[in-house]
């Protein structure tokens, strides 16, 4: 079946063609009453948008180069760097988000959304003078307020959820199920009393999937003494050396290289003391742990970007698409084999 083109909107609903291409893109210079007509009838006629064709003719006004590729907006929260944010499993997750775009002829294009004087309209209105129809949300720091912009102008996805913005399509790390590997290895590897060590400062939805995945190993009864967790706030060194003395686990389980150095502060030397099994291993043969895969969760969000796009799907989903993908476990120093 041929492709149905804006010529042959314009046509059916006797309009020009660029009035057709300019509601389609729910440009405001055209009345919604127009905007709306236009859009049922392209619906009507099964109609897709060409995402090359779309960027092409937003870009004509720039100066040309020698490779183009269609933009995805990359909103970040983190100051302007090379790497899009500080935080080195964030990198990896834009790693795998610009190596998968680049593979599909699009490219990610920073706005920091804390500039000095940037509010969500002022925003919004470069995004859509751009011609851009495609972003990603990257991680936000936990103190970041609600981000406000007119969102159903955008093809979007996400990573982790977050209260701060809607229930976007996302994927991310399936924390429940990291959980269950890194304590069946352990089991495996001839631990017997592990102790998970999470934080008051970390994602609640994260931290709950973690302790949902000790308890399920634990009804199955594979360890002689069932431990309590201990959710610690980073400055209460002194609850976690009487949880140490009280329980005497031979592993801590935690998704913090920080709870190494606590650990290390009380005397504690790993892993001749005691074990240190990582929840999300950073690259390198130190820690032992699960690699929560970071460059291909950065992938599947420009699959989910790149595949709205392709169906002509803006703003906010009805039902949302939540990728969980499953981590692995990596040997690593920390966590030698008894």
């Amino acid at each position: 079946m041929a492709q149905i083109t804006h010529s042959q909107i314009a046509k059916i609903a006797r309009i020009s063609r660029s009035t057709v291409s300019r509601a389609l893109q729910n440009h405001p210079a055209i009345p919604e009453k127009t905007r709306l007509r236009i859009q049922r009838l392209a619906e009507k006629l099964s109609y897709r948008p060409n995402p090359l064709i779309s960027a092409l003719m937003a870009s004509r006004s720039k100066p040309r180069t020698t490779a183009f590729a269609i933009p995805i907006a990359t909103l970040t929260a983190w100051p302007p760097s090379r790497d899009l944010a500080p935080i080195p499993s964030i990198q990896r997750l834009l790693r795998g988000a610009s190596d998968r775009a680049s593979e599909l002829g699009y490219h990610l294009e920073e706005f920091w959304i804390d500039e000095p004087g940037m509010t969500g309209e002022r925003l919004n209105q470069i995004l859509v003078n751009r011609g851009i129809v495609a972003a990603m949300l990257a991680p936000l720091p936990d103190t970041h307020s609600e981000i406000q912009l007119d969102w159903e102008q955008f093809s979007i996805g996400t990573f982790a959820p977050n209260s701060k913005i809607p229930r976007f399509h996302r994927a991310s790390h399936f924390h429940f199920n990291g959980a269950c590997v890194a304590l069946e290895e352990l089991h495996r590897r001839g631990y017997r009393r592990p102790g998970m060590i999470l934080y008051t400062e970390s994602d609640q939805q994260v931290r709950e999937q973690y302790l949902g995945g000790m308890a399920a190993v634990e009804l199955r009864a594979i360890f002689k003494r069932k431990i309590p967790p201990l959710i610690l706030n980073n400055g209460r060194i002194d609850l976690l050396e009487s949880w140490l003395k009280r329980y005497e686990p031979d592993v801590v389980v935690s998704d913090e290289s920080h709870t190494i150095k606590c650990l290390k502060n009380l005397g504690c030397h790993v892993p001749r003391d005691i074990a240190f099994a990582h929840l999300d291993r950073p690259p390198g043969n130190e820690y032992g742990g699960i690699d929560q895969l970071k460059e291909l969760i950065g992938r599947s969000v420009i699959d989910l970007i790149v595949a709205q796009v392709n169906r002509n799907e803006r703003g906010i989903p009805r039902y949302s698409n939540d990728i969980k993908l499953a981590g692995v476990w990596m040997d690593g120093r920390s966590v030698p084999s008894l």
